[in-house]
């Protein structure tokens, strides 16, 4: 009895945890699935004009796993990257807000609009970095576009802190589409 009362506390714990890590593993990598679709997406439809809602349901398709049980897509932006190695400046302004000529951010309400509500017009969310606009001539050359996604994930006990978040980001080339 008093080996079992000792040993059942521990081996809860070790349960409890190998059970948040799992679930916490599972987002992370959920997240960078649909990131890796959403980047792919992007550079292959270049400067179509419905390329941002494209990229969004590429992620949100991509990342499925996220939307049952613990976590939560917070926001994704879509930016215009200076080379491959080009990482999200954070002094950009765009974690917060989209900004002209410089990246598109998106809620995940926007994970859910349909593609007419995208095109660059006036109220459309993706005018701030209008993919009409993207650089896709092999001449030109053309631009290198980047995905920025942050999940937040929910500890189900709490244990180990309530909540986790989770970033991730490529960068691509945009697949030349002329010469």
């Amino acid at each position: 009895m008093i080996e079992a009362a000792l040993a059942t506390p521990v081996f809860l714990l070790i349960v409890v945890g190998v059970m948040e890590f799992g679930l916490a593993l599972k987002d992370y990598l959920a997240m960078s699935s649909g990131s890796r679709a959403a980047i792919r997406t992007a550079a292959t439809l270049g400067n179509s004009s419905t390329t941002d809602h494209s990229t969004l349901t590429a992620l949100r398709n991509g990342s499925r796993a996220i939307s049952v049980g613990s976590g939560r897509i917070d926001f994704v932006v879509v930016y215009k990257a200076t080379g491959p190695n080009d990482l999200l400046p954070t002094a950009s302004g765009c974690l917060t807000a989209s900004v002209t000529a410089k990246c598109n951010r998106y809620t995940p309400a926007d994970l859910l609009r349909p593609a007419v509500d995208f095109g660059c017009g006036a109220a459309e969310p993706d005018r701030f970095w209008c993919p009409t606009g993207r650089k896709v001539a092999q001449s030109d050359p053309p631009d290198y576009v980047g995905v920025y996604v942050q999940v937040t994930h929910n500890n189900p006990t709490g244990m180990f802190g309530t909540t986790r978040t989770f970033t991730d980001q490529y960068v691509m080339r945009i697949e030349p589409q002329k010469l």
